[in-house]
């Protein structure tokens, strides 16, 4: 059992990391990040700095942790602070702009 909750942590861990840095990779190319975040390989079409900031930000976290449990606090507090920002924006957009077109819609 200890053998499979590995390799889903492993295989979590991989996918957490490819997402970011695309996302890095994105809001560079919309000019939200630094403008290097935009480059790529040109065989593999991969964002090689993204990635590697991506990298660096996961060792400084598990540099500065002291144990487990606080790194799950870090990443927690940034999960939430993520979601209830997503909560606000959609909340500011429905006050400021109520007549937009929205693609999704409630039934009721």
């Amino acid at each position: 059992m200890p053998l499979f909750v590995a390799c889903s942590t492993i295989g979590s861990a991989n996918g957490v990391i490819f997402t970011s840095s695309r996302l890095f990779y994105v809001g560079a190319r919309e000019g939200q990040m630094p403008q290097v975040l935009t480059m790529i390989n040109k065989n593999t079409r991969t964002p090689i700095p993204a990635v590697l900031l991506t990298g660096l930000l996961s060792l400084a976290y598990l540099i500065l942790s002291k144990n487990i449990y606080s790194l799950i606090n870090y990443i927690q507090i940034s999960y939430w602070l993520a979601i209830g920002a997503a909560i606000a924006a959609l909340f500011h957009l429905r006050w400021k702009m109520p007549d937009a077109s929205r693609p999704i819609k409630r039934i009721y």
